[in-house]
């Protein structure tokens, strides 16, 4: 996959409401170099390409529900790494996390 150094919060709305203009280069480099292969390939053809899940199941040969749960696994680990704050005080209120 070729880089995406176009990548901006703007359009990943999951993200957008707490991130200032700042972040965006924050996002891109995790994108770049925090997610499989995999989770990136989905969240270009979901964000950027405008694909459904079931457009992006077809395309990479996968299930539906696969598509939808490593979309989620990656927006789960962007965040991980965006909002360290809000993973400190989840891991105090659940400490088993």
């Amino acid at each position: 996959m070729s880089n995406r150094s176009f990548l901006n919060l703007e359009k990943i709305p999951d993200m957008l409401s707490e991130n200032s203009p700042t972040d965006y280069k924050q996002l891109d480099f995790l994108i770049e170099n925090c997610l499989t292969a995999r989770q990136k390939q989905i969240i270009v053809l979901y964000y950027y390409e405008k694909q459904t899940l079931r457009q992006i199941a077809n395309t990479l040969g996968i299930t539906e529900s696969t598509a939808c749960r490593t979309k989620q696994r990656a927006c789960k680990r962007l965040s991980h790494y965006l909002y360290p704050t809000r993973r400190e005080l989840s891991n105090h209120e659940h400490p088993h996390l």
